[in-house]
């Protein structure tokens, strides 16, 4: 078989008419796609689009180097009871010349009535094989095309590559070929070709280009075919003249498709409250959940006051990692205990959760300044007024303001932790003349030079929030009320 370089050599050049003809990477996708059309019948009127068929097109690029075009369009329609329809599979190359195809006529009228024509490439020549189906007899017939004879003999795959390729470069011109029937007849095809005008189709106003295809037979049966396509390549409307039928294109899609336009699906999950039928399965699902968990935590009373001992643990506490302690704390309730690896600081967090309550019970840290103090002392000092004026001591004088209301026992306890506190202050360099704002003001205003703002031990409670200016302006007001 001669290499494919040699055959398009012999066969037809369409640089003959149209010089700059090229299918490059940007025409080969634009060439490429599915369309769909109807078939309806011309004596109904034309607001009628009943269909009594389907017509579909779909072009894919093939080969190695995707420089081939695999075209395949089917077609079927029902008329007065009879089943009847098209099928035709080609490939041909980016020049239009047809490498092989097949072609098949039918209907189902008391049986089936089938027309087939092969088509393929063999040598120089096309070879051609007719076969023809009755209910009771079947005969095929070969032929062979030469093509020395037949080199402008184009297929009916490749005529649909050609009237997308004219419609995507607004071709003005005729164009002459031959063309193969499903008899195996060979015919004239002239292509007429008209640029796109703006007109009125099918209640669309959009920019139409024309194709007038003539083809006449050596016995002089003459037909014609009106093309309608978008700019695109689409087809608008296939008008066989002498056919009481007209494939239109499917109502459903827009003929006005703007180009370089990249239709996108909303993902479902941020337009779905907008769909009716899935907000009312969303809602019907939820209300069932809340129904059924409501009367599991009736059945269940003692859920709510395991939660209700969880967050009153979690609050007094307080845990730096909530995440593990919460599961050591309810792993305690599994029904299979398992080692659970989920801290991150790679601390050890297996440790009894009733130890680490009683630790934090038994003492309890300032959480500003760290100085630690015994739960009595906290419930006497929580007790007490922040009512008082403010003086600037040093830090004896302020110990000593400090533990002047508690009693013996408890001063000196509170005196060995504070100076545990005042040590650990010095290893951190941390200052004695710390500062804070005043809470209306926002003048600066000095603390109790041991500890820190907004503190909760002994000392800190014993500082004015406010500064002097601002406590003197509040007895004013208070007096004047």
């Amino acid at each position: 078989m001669s290499s494919k370089e040699e055959i398009s050599c012999k066969l037809f050049d369409i640089r003959k008419w149209i010089p700059e003809f090229s299918i490059d990477d940007i025409n080969q996708k634009d060439l490429c796609f599915r369309e769909t059309l109807i078939i309806c019948s011309k004596s109904k009127p034309i607001k009628d689009t009943k269909p009594i068929g389907g017509y579909c097109v779909v072009v894919e690029s093939i080969g190695p180097k995707a420089w081939e075009f695999l075209i395949h369009v089917q077609s079927s329609m029902s008329i007065e009871g009879h089943v009847g329809g098209s099928k035709l599979i080609s490939s041909a190359t980016s020049k239009l010349h047809c490498l092989e195809e097949k072609r098949t006529e039918f209907m189902y009228d008391d049986g089936l009535h089938e027309k087939t024509i092969f088509m393929g490439i063999e040598d120089d020549r096309y070879h051609i094989k007719l076969t023809r189906t009755c209910p009771c007899n079947k005969s095929i017939e070969t032929k062979d095309l030469y093509f020395s004879t037949n080199s402008n003999l184009i297929s009916e795959g490749a005529n649909i590559l050609l009237m997308r390729y004219l419609a995507l470069i607004n071709y003005e011109g005729t164009l002459c070929f031959e063309n193969i029937s499903i008899d195996g007849d060979v015919a004239k095809s002239n292509y007429i070709c008209i640029p796109a005008e703006h007109m009125e189709l099918d209640g669309h106003f959009l920019d139409v280009y024309t194709i007038e295809r003539n083809i006449c037979k050596e016995d002089g049966t003459f037909h014609t075919i009106r093309t309608y396509l978008t700019p695109k390549g689409r087809m608008l409307r296939h008008n066989w003249l002498d056919v009481p039928y007209i494939l239109k294109i499917n109502p459903l899609d827009d003929p006005n498709i703007p180009s370089k336009t990249i239709r996108t699906e909303t993902p479902l999950k941020d337009r779905w409250k907008e769909d009716i039928e899935m907000f009312s399965k969303y809602l019907d699902v939820k209300f069932a959940k809340i129904a059924e968990l409501t009367e599991y935590l009736a059945d269940h009373p003692e859920i709510k006051q395991l939660i209700a001992d969880y967050v009153q643990i979690l609050l007094v506490v307080k845990p730096e990692n909530v995440i593990d302690f919460t599961i050591q704390h309810f792993k305690a309730f599994a029904k299979n205990p398992m080692t659970w690896e989920t801290s991150i600081l790679c601390e050890d967090y297996d440790s009894d959760v009733i130890s680490q309550l009683a630790e934090k019970m038994s003492d309890t840290s300032c959480n500003i300044c760290g100085f630690y103090i015994d739960r009595t002392t906290v419930k006497q000092i929580s007790s007490t007024s922040f009512t008082g004026e403010y003086e600037i001591k040093s830090s004896d004088d302020c110990t000593k303001s400090i533990y002047s209301k508690d009693s013996n026992d408890t001063t000196s306890d509170i005196q060995e932790k504070f100076d545990v506190s005042t040590s650990r202050n010095e290893i951190f360099n941390v200052s004695l003349e710390l500062k804070r704002t005043c809470d209306q003001c926002q003048a600066i205003v000095q603390v109790c030079g041991e500890h820190k703002f907004y503190s909760k031990c002994p000392g800190c409670l014993k500082v004015f929030r406010i500064c002097t200016k601002c406590s003197t302006i509040d007895q004013i007001l208070q007096k004047l009320k």
